[in-house]
């Protein structure tokens, strides 16, 4: 199952047509196919791990469609920018 998701994610190129030419191919890299069936799928279970992290007591994960608050109390302000930078620069791994 996953060298199946792992062949759909990785390798996709693309070009566009647009004005009678057509562009060369490009690689993508990050994302999934938009329109592909298991795109939602493979979203909601990476939105999902990230919102079930273990988050400081004052940070509270709100996930509503594809969006995801972190909301923190008046209490945890002053952590505040070491939970933004933890979770956005890529190193935590989701789960």
């Amino acid at each position: 199952m996953l060298k199946w998701v792992s062949d759909y994610l990785i390798g996709r190129k693309a070009s566009v047509w647009y004005q009678g030419c057509l562009s060369e191919q490009r690689n993508f890299d990050f994302g999934t196919p938009q329109g592909g069936v298991l795109s939602p799928t493979l979203f909601n279970v990476m939105i999902n791990s990230i919102a079930s992290n273990r988050y400081p007591d004052y940070v509270r994960p709100i996930v509503y469609a594809d969006d995801i608050l972190l909301q923190v109390s008046e209490a945890g302000r002053a952590g505040c920018g070491a939970v933004v930078r933890e979770y956005s620069d890529g190193t935590l791994a989701p789960g």
